[in-house]
């Protein structure tokens, strides 16, 4: 439910500020969780835009929602920032 409430507040801000591409920090392991909590709540369909590098739900508003760190771990990303 946060992530759905977080998720509309990026949405409306880059909307108001005219953003048409928007990159999320979703890491290979928040997906996850996030994908298995669609499961459970009964939404199975939504999976298919949750797993692509560009979701494509929200083109009727111009805004493409990319997922660059979907292929990393938490881990890879922080052994990263580190060095």
């Amino acid at each position: 439910m946060l992530y759905i409430f977080k998720l509309a507040l990026i949405l409306a801000y880059a909307k108001s500020k005219k953003i048409k591409k928007v990159a999320l920090a979703d890491t290979g392991q928040v997906m996850a969780g996030k994908i298995l909590s669609e499961i459970i709540q009964g939404r199975g369909v939504e999976i298919q835009n949750m797993i692509k590098f560009l979701d494509e739900k929200f083109e009727q508003e111009e805004i493409l929602l990319g997922r660059p760190l979907r292929d990393f771990l938490k881990k890879e990303v922080f052994t990263f920032l580190i060095f």
